[in-house]
């Protein structure tokens, strides 16, 4: 989607300006249309990285946005609950991925000796097959600090919103990107004129279930489950199977059991978000939906 900041967005001339690469990328989508890449699924399988559920039975912090945006576009920031979310001590204490999964469970918490994931990293690998080849994508304050890495504007500056969660800069660049969608989706949702669909990577149960993380479009997402869209198209990166437990990249090298790679793979099938906020005691005024 085109998010520059203009006050007028036209699709159509976005289409124009891409159309010396429209025969290839006709033939791109084809090809994963045809491999089974593009599927249509509900919009209550898909959840975020750190299992905040877009569905009207979960809480994603977007949504919060979104929801305060749309009764009052001239809110300060300081009052909405995506703002205080990510000022909360809780969220800025937050090193590894089990600690944002499980914050609001702190009898669980893990065993400091066992394996630790950084965010960006899962028990099978990372988010797509290529990051799943290497271990994910690991970043954020505290792997900078003990890996002395530098991973703050892994994505672009002010766009790695979990790095340093409190960070005023990222969080109003946030609030723009997603309100600036905003004001185009809710005029229609074309995806097919720029030949680009979310993405996401599948985690499939023994008994079929499944649930859909979102790995590129987590703006657009949000946006067409405020808009009450109840299926969306999106591009399969890879598939985790529970069955394959045994493959996993961190399982297969010995650094985690089966049953703490499990316990990870099925938070994401347990958890929605509203057991999280619930913790923090923030007062949502809204729901998503």
């Amino acid at each position: 989607m085109n998010t520059s900041g203009q006050a007028l967005y036209s699709p159509f001339r976005s289409a124009m300006l891409n159309l010396r690469s429209l025969p290839l990328r006709l033939i791109t989508v084809a090809r994963q249309t045809l491999d089974g890449q593009l599927i249509t699924i509900p919009m209550k399988l898909i959840t975020d990285e750190f299992a905040f559920a877009l569905d009207s039975d979960g809480w994603n912090y977007y949504g919060a946005l979104l929801a305060d945006y749309g009764k009052n576009p001239n809110i300060p920031l300081e009052a909405t609950t995506f703002f205080r979310f990510f000022q909360h001590a809780c969220i800025n204490s937050i090193r590894y991925l089990e600690d944002v999964l499980f914050f609001h469970e702190p009898q669980g918490r893990m065993d400091e000796k066992r394996f630790r994931f950084y965010l960006g990293t899962y028990p099978w690998g990372g988010l797509t097959e290529t990051a799943s080849l290497v271990g994910g994508t690991p970043f954020g304050w505290y792997y900078d600090r003990v890996e002395e890495r530098s991973t703050r504007d892994l994505w672009g500056y002010g766009k790695t919103l979990w790095y340093q969660p409190n960070d005023r800069h990222t969080i109003e660049c946030e609030w723009d990107l997603t309100t600036k969608q905003f004001c185009c989706l809710q005029h229609g949702y074309h995806p097919w004129l720029h030949l680009s669909v979310p993405a996401v990577t599948m985690l499939i149960r023994h008994d079929g279930d499944r649930r859909a993380i979102i790995v590129d479009g987590h703006h657009r997402l949000s946006i067409l489950s405020y808009l009450g869209y109840d299926q969306v198209r999106v591009e399969v990166m890879q598939q985790v199977e529970e069955a394959e437990v045994d493959q996993w990249y961190y399982v297969k090298r010995g650094d985690c059991s089966r049953q703490q790679a499990l316990e990870i793979f099925n938070a994401f099938f347990r958890l929605n978000g509203r057991e999280r906020l619930a913790y923090l005691n923030l007062d949502e005024l809204h729901n998503h939906v």
